[in-house]
């Protein structure tokens, strides 16, 4: 299942100006590349931190 989320971000021009570089030499969209850096940061710290399961404690977390 995909859900779109909007994600607000303060990053300058300077920033901005080589997100859009680097977008336009993967020949994909800003808003797509912004998309495939927040994924690929959000999995990482999944694999970095798991987080544990809550299956079989009924809700609760386990200490």
């Amino acid at each position: 299942m995909s859900e779109d989320v909007v994600v607000p971000l303060d990053l300058s021009d300077d920033v901005i100006l080589a997100l859009a570089k680097e977008a336009h030499a993967q020949n994909i969209t800003l808003n797509q590349l912004m998309v495939n850096i927040i994924k690929a940061a959000v999995e990482k710290e999944m694999r970095t931190n798991p987080q544990p399961s809550e299956q079989g404690t009924g809700g609760q977390s386990v200490q």
